[in-house]
């Protein structure tokens, strides 16, 4: 097969480094190494911690929903059919506003390694222990 389908609702499901589930769409196989495709629905109040990406940059398409984001002295407000490009090295954060959930597309191009899943779930460790 030359082209990859995924059907809506399916891929398969894995954990972010917070441990909540996303769906990968299109996995770094099928993209010989060159991004991953995910998609997550997250309800009001979460998101992600201040991070930073090492390797990679990451993108946002959010398909329903409001965030904000904090992307270093950047403060973001996207919604609908909005896009966020989180270049590589830049500390960010953000978290799903308002009264309904939100549902986004990510891209890790370069796709995440497990080295930098292990530095991201520490990262979300150490946020969470300084009560930040």
């Amino acid at each position: 097969m030359v082209a990859h389908f995924v059907a809506n609702g399916s891929g398969e499901v894995a954990p972010d480094p917070l441990g909540r589930p996303r769906h990968v769409k299109i996995t770094a196989d099928a993209t010989r190494g060159a991004y991953t495709l995910t998609e997550t629905t997250l309800s009001p109040g979460r998101g992600a911690p201040p991070h930073v990406h090492a390797e990679h940059e990451e993108v946002f398409y959010v398909l329903d929903g409001h965030i904000a984001f904090v992307a270093g002295e950047d403060v973001l407000d996207a919604r609908v059919g909005d896009v966020v490009l989180i270049p590589r090295g830049v500390e960010h954060a953000f978290d799903v506003v308002g009264d309904g959930d939100a549902r986004y597309l990510c891209i890790f191009s370069p796709p995440i390694t497990e080295q930098e899943r292990a530095s991201l779930v520490r990262q979300a460790a150490a946020t969470r222990s300084n009560g930040t």
